[in-house]
């Protein structure tokens, strides 16, 4: 609901969850609509998701901005978590 709220981004995203030390690490990737050369414009953009994602969820989450049509599709349902933790 929070990345599709953004006009800049697509419907295409993945969560990622990693394991560092003893806490749980979120990763979003999100798929931007149109490219752009601006870092100026993508910093601001990164800035404004993870502040959604914290007033929203209240929880610190790195957000990366992928280049259009970059994140995998799927047919029927969409496998948006990769847990990458290791299963001890």
């Amino acid at each position: 609901e929070v990345v599709l709220s953004f006009h800049e981004l697509g419907p295409h995203y993945e969560i990622i969850v990693e394991r560092e030390g003893y806490s749980d690490k979120l990763t979003v990737r999100v798929e931007l609509l149109k490219s752009t050369d601006s870092f100026t414009e993508l910093e601001a953009l990164n800035k404004k998701i993870r502040n959604k994602l914290k007033v929203v969820l209240g929880l610190d989450i790195k957000v990366q901005l992928e280049s259009p049509n970059t994140l995998q599709r799927f047919e029927g349902k969409a496998k948006r978590i990769k847990d990458l933790r290791n299963k001890d």
